[in-house]
Parts: C-alpha cells; structure tokens; sequence
C-alpha cells in the first residue's frame, strides 16, 4: 500500500514503565522516544491492515469465487501463456 508521507508535528505525552526497564535502556543508548514511535507506527499499520481485511473480506471471497468459476477478468484477451 503506496501512501504520500505526511508531516507531522510532534507531540509530548507520557507514559508509565518499569522503572529498571528505563535504567536498562538508558545505560545501552536507546531512544525511547524514537522507538515508540516506532513500535507504535508498526501496530497502527497493521490494525489498519487487519481492518481494512476484515471490512473487504466479502468482496475479496466474492472476487476469488468470481475467478475460480470463470477464469480471471480478460484471460480471453491475453496473448501469452
């Protein structure tokens, strides 16, 4: 799924961890910030995904059924294998 990169502004929040989870992280370099960001793009994606299934779920079994009994759309009009 191809889709224009938008911009956007950040925005502070808050969120409580395990304390020795944070001196861990802080002692190997890592950023919390950047890895939530991360973490959290990767499971918006695919919620996204899941629903975007779940909702055309039907119209994909219809299409697949569609094929299986009549071939796909133009096989009539290919000129190759």
């Amino acid at each position: 799924m191809l889709r224009k990169v938008q911009l956007a502004t950040k925005k502070a929040s808050s969120a409580r961890t395990n304390s020795h989870l944070l001196i861990d992280a802080k002692k190997l370099g890592i950023n919390l910030c950047a890895t939530l960001e991360q973490d959290v793009t990767q499971k918006v994606q695919i919620a996204k995904q899941d629903r975007w299934d779940r909702n055309n779920k039907d119209a994909i079994a219809f299409c697949n059924q569609e094929m299986e009994g009549n071939g796909l759309f133009f096989d009539k009009y290919r000129t190759f294998g």
